[in-house]
């Protein structure tokens, strides 16, 4: 007992040393005292992988007499003490376990010695079970026993497993091959899919196209909708044999019409039929209903120089739009809301050389003072024109811009397609990884595709 009261005195004292940043000493000290207040990411990005196996002790971490001794001391202090003496309210397993497990799988493989302790956990009955099932896509997405625990979890009875699993499927872009028989015949015409799956299924892109026929008939269910044309946008030309349900979504009260037009877009020529509805919003009130509209009509050889004009215009005067929501098909970038403008530049790139008329108003894009605009205009040059007069030096810009973290992702991206021109961007792929462990795992993807060699001053 009295090494216990000893123990916590020297908490209570040494306890206020301890704040919510690193202090570079005792990592897991710190964590356990800062709690949830510790900002264990922030730390990750700063150490690198240096403190992986701290992370996995602390995973296993269960309470000292002492730990206990000063949560217990902390439950008897008045209210009003309590914020002076915060750090006795020592964190729990169960509340740092969560967060361990999502910094592990920010990771990616470079906490490849970490997956048998984050499959353990996986395999757990509690909270942790979806974040170590996160982490494990993110580290090790093609490894035998996380296809094995992917396939265990969407073939299991219970629906929450199921659902967790084909959220993780979706949160991480990770489509395990095994998987996808099992999604597909998890619901039929009459048997209705959850949101979860029908995400899930999204992820396989192309391959997925077997669902179509079942997903289509929940094009009517209103809470379903956006869910499907999502998913049915990421499939591809195959989701054209749900056309005729799909262009009830035009309608000009339609909630859905934004998401209606990308999929007309994502079917390619098979959304002929739909083009006189598609012409309506040609000139709508709404800045990327027009956008959208002009992109189906480029995709489709409809005045394909009008509707570039229409896009270049976006470009050019950049007028808002907060009411509808466009996201690029991308890693990286699904989750990112794009403004009109941005939409317009990145669709003007998936057009190619058609889209050459646009060329004066993207190149005045890549050089303005918006740092996402300007990344989605290069981008968008360099599939146009595959010069790289403006685009390297806009990416090289990107990835040193740290303020906010989707415009190092773009610029990732963009250099992804650089093919040997990234060589040019080698000291910022390594000082980038520094900005948060998403874009460091990207860049350390790219790194390896482009099979550059690490700078010796990574930070570690």
């Amino acid at each position: 007992m009295a090494t216990v009261v000893v123990s916590t005195v020297g908490l209570i004292v040494g306890g206020r040393q301890y704040g919510t940043a690193y202090p570079g000493d005792s990592f897991d000290i710190w964590v356990k005292r800062a709690g949830a207040n510790a900002e264990i990411e922030s730390a990750a990005v700063r150490e690198g992988p240096t403190l992986i196996p701290e992370l996995m002790k602390l995973l296993d971490w269960q309470p000292t007499r002492s730990e206990l001794g000063s949560q217990k001391v902390y439950s008897w202090l008045p209210e009003s003490w309590r914020p002076e003496f915060r750090l006795l309210n020592v964190a729990t397993p169960e509340d740092l376990r969560p967060r361990l497990l999502r910094v592990l799988g920010e990771y990616g493989p470079e906490a490849a010695s970490a997956l048998p302790t984050v499959l353990t956990w996986a395999g757990s009955q509690d909270d942790s079970a979806r974040e170590a099932l996160v982490a494990a896509l993110r580290i090790a997405p093609y490894s035998p026993e996380v296809s094995a625990l992917v396939v265990a979890g969407v073939a299991d009875e219970r629906p929450a497993v199921r659902d967790a699993t084909a959220q993780a499927l979706w949160v991480t872009d990770s489509p395990v091959e095994e998987a996808l028989v099992l999604l597909q015949n998890s619901f039929s015409s009459t048997v209705r899919p959850s949101p979860a799956v029908v995400r899930a299924l999204g992820v396989y892109g192309p391959a997925a196209s077997r669902a179509v026929p079942r997903l289509v008939p929940w094009l009517k269910d209103p809470e379903l909708q956006p869910e499907v044309l999502e998913t049915l946008r990421r499939i591809g030309p195959a989701s054209a044999v749900g056309l005729p349900e799909v262009r009830k979504g035009l309608g000009p009260e339609s909630p859905v019409l934004a998401e209606t037009l990308m999929v007309l877009g994502a079917m390619g020529p098979a959304a002929a039929a739909a083009l006189p509805e598609v012409r309506g919003y040609t000139d709508h009130s709404a800045p990327l209903v027009r956008v959208l509209a002009a992109a189906v009509r480029a995709r489709l050889g409809d005045d394909l120089p009008g509707a570039v004009e229409r896009m270049a215009q976006e470009v050019r005067f950049q007028i808002p739009d907060r009411s509808r929501r466009y996201t690029a098909d991308a890693p990286g970038l699904r989750e990112v809301p794009l403004s009109p403008a941005e939409a317009a530049a990145w669709l003007l790139g998936t057009l190619g050389k058609k889209a050459q008329a646009a060329v004066p108003d993207l190149q005045t894009a890549a050089n303005s003072d918006d740092p996402r605009l300007s990344i989605l205009a290069a981008w968008a040059l360099w599939r146009i024109t595959g010069e790289s007069e403006f685009v390297v030096p806009a990416v090289r810009r990107g990835l040193r811009f740290t303020a906010d973290p989707v415009v190092p992702m773009m610029a990732l991206g963009a250099a992804a397609e650089l093919g040997t021109l990234a060589q040019l961007l080698s000291e910022e792929l390594v000082t980038v990884r520094g900005v948060s462990l998403p874009v460091r795992r990207r860049a350390l993807e790219l790194e390896q595709q482009l099979a550059l060699d690490p700078a010796a001053t990574l930070p570690r």
